[in-house]
């Protein structure tokens, strides 16, 4: 049955492009459908099983997945943090070597599935102190809560696959496609992005939290059956998919999901690598947010030298048209000659044309799914971008967004609904979704959230040279709350505080947190800290005497601003006294090292 279904539904779709194309205005040979019998087409889409219509097959031991008509491997790598013009002329030489007709996928799922990072967080305490597990405790359960809500917390991964028409028949074959993994995983790792191979299991994971979305904040964790098709190995947990003409709806425990896609009518003028980040949220406002699950997936095409040198013909055609009379009635001929010859240019200079195509869709209660979208073109509009509805599309372009889908044709029907765009190889870097929000350190440090909801920790041990730092803020703005967040995250893992307090904002936690520990106050104690007894330290606890030396210059400085702090602790000295105390602190350094070396 589910066989004669997947059959029925790829044999519909194959005749139904057409039909929805004619219904968006263009020409077909079945020319334009009345608008009752789109309607009647558009419920024959109404079913269950989704994933029916993907065609992986298998993944291969030598780290390949193989689908229906094509071959290709998926990459996992962290987000990033801003961009150098040597990553992007590294991944531009990419581009500009990857084989003909072959097709590179960059996907970025933003979403709420951050159960699997709190509940780690929470069981990293190692302390037996009772009270700080109840707050690491509760901490986790309000932050689960925060996850769903109008100012969600989540998780930003991103995924890169490529992707070609051709299923390797013999080893040479399959040695020259993990040739190409093996280039594109160097080219990110020069770059200091590490790849984590996607095996079966965590790409049906993955496309299972995509394709049938819930409110469980925890990933499905399908374990890969090696003996059974992938794409038959993924399930649907009850629901229905419902393929509107505005979007496609899931309803699951009584709750109704709605998935709408989104493409570019105009791009930037300008826009760099490091902007991408900006397509995630506002840094500047908590309500310039994008308050639900959305992927951001941009895929570029590699173009034969036939299909170019077919572009270029076009090119001369238009350049020989400009500056004649044609031009007086084609205002914007001339404009369209400048650009064909730049980028024949380019072209010169060692550029390819590819196909290229960004995508934005939306995963949220469908009751939100209207103040979402007002949200996503708000934020688009303010960076330069026009954002449209993908009417009557939605199904197509989320597979198409899937990874290694255009190796299985996706990308000719993109291109089919006019959703490509022609651009140079140097141009696709700038437009990949490789951004994201810090993501922390390894250490179980703070837990934080940026500004876009991205959850991280911080922990000032994890810097590799001290752990010096400042917090500073206006009053009010939060300083005592994070330095307690970060005492009882180091106790709470077994570390040791020790806290110099002149507000006596500390005393009450310290007495909550361990009533056991010693607390000494200065105050009328007539306790009095010797600031030179550093200085006796021999020389013959260092390694050789320039060390000693360079040991006794530091402290020296740091004991001329003890001092002058000692001598004038309200207004400071002035420059005389200042340069009286710099001389004599030179003349005792010279002297101590003379008698101590």
């Amino acid at each position: 049955m589910q066989l004669l279904l997947t059959t029925k539904l790829k044999h519909l779709w194959h005749k139904s492009s057409n039909y929805i194309a004619s219904a968006l205005g263009e020409k077909t040979s079945v020319g334009r459908v009345p608008l009752g019998e789109t309607k009647d087409l558009l419920d024959a889409f109404d079913f269950n099983f989704i994933h029916d219509l993907l065609s992986i097959s298998e993944y291969h031991q030598e780290g390949f997945f193989t689908a229906k008509n094509s071959a290709g491997f998926v990459f996992e790598l962290p987000s990033i943090t801003g961009s150098s013009n040597g990553f992007l002329e590294d991944i531009t030489a990419l581009f500009q070597n990857l084989p003909v007709h072959s097709n590179l996928q960059c996907m970025l799922i933003a979403d709420h599935r951050v159960g699997d990072f709190l509940d780690s967080w929470g069981q990293s305490a190692t302390t037996n102190n009772q009270l700080l597990r109840r707050m690491n405790a509760y901490m986790v359960k309000g932050l689960k809560k925060q996850a769903l809500a109008d100012e969600p917390l989540r998780r930003f991964r991103v995924f890169l696959s490529f992707s070609k028409a051709d299923i390797p028949k013999d080893k040479e074959e399959i040695k020259k496609l993990l040739a190409i993994k093996k280039k594109i995983s160097k080219t990110l790792k020069s770059q200091g992005v590490h790849l984590k191979n996607m095996d079966g299991s965590a790409l049906l994971t993955m496309l299972q939290d995509i394709l049938y979305p819930t409110d469980n904040l925890l990933s499905s964790a399908i374990k890969c059956n090696s003996f059974e098709l992938l794409s038959n190995q993924m399930s649907n947990p009850g629901g229905k998919l419902i393929v509107d003409s505005d979007n496609l709806a899931y309803s699951f425990n009584n709750k109704e999901w709605g998935i709408k896609a989104f493409s570019p009518k105009k791009l930037p003028d300008n826009w760099h690598q490091a902007q991408m980040l900006d397509l995630l949220g506002s840094d500047k406002s908590d309500l310039a947010q994008i308050s639900c699950p959305f992927i951001i997936h941009y895929g570029v095409h590699i173009l034969s030298d036939s299909v170019i040198n077919k572009k270029l013909a076009k090119a001369s055609t238009v350049e020989r048209q400009a500056g004649t009379s044609i031009s007086k009635w084609l205002p914007g001929l001339d404009r369209e000659a400048a650009e064909w010859g730049y980028a024949r240019q380019r072209i010169h200079k060692g550029d390819k044309f590819v196909e290229t195509s960004f995508n934005v869709a939306l995963l949220c209660p469908k009751a939100k799914l209207d103040d979402c979208e007002h949200q996503l073109f708000s934020l688009y509009r303010n960076l330069g971008w026009d954002l449209q509805s993908d009417k009557y599309i939605h199904l197509p372009i989320l597979l198409s967004m899937l990874p290694m889908q255009w190796g299985e044709g996706w990308y000719e029907h993109m291109r089919s609904f006019k959703r490509t765009k022609l651009a140079l190889s140097y141009e696709p870097a700038n437009f990949l979704p490789f951004q994201g929000e810090y993501r922390g350190g390894p250490t179980r440090g703070v837990l934080l959230s940026g500004r876009r909801g991205g959850l991280f920790n911080f922990s000032p041990f994890d810097s590799k040279t001290n752990f010096n730092m400042v917090v500073a803020g206006e009053s009010g703005s939060g300083k005592s709350v994070l330095m307690q967040a970060l005492m009882c995250s180091t106790l709470s893992r077994s570390g040791r505080v020790f806290i110099l307090d002149v507000g006596r904002s500390f005393e009450r936690v310290c007495h909550n947190l361990a009533p056991d520990s010693e607390h000494i106050t200065f105050a009328g104690s007539g306790i009095c800290i010797n600031p030179f007894s550093t200085m006796h330290v021999n020389a013959e606890n260092f390694e050789n005497i320039d060390a000693y030396l360079e040991y006794i210059d530091d402290m020296m400085s740091l004991m001329k601003s003890i001092v002058s702090s000692m001598a004038a602790p309200t207004k400071g000295l002035d420059d005389l006294r200042a340069s009286l105390l710099a001389s004599n602190s030179r003349s005792a350094t010279d002297f101590y090292k003379l008698m101590n070396s």
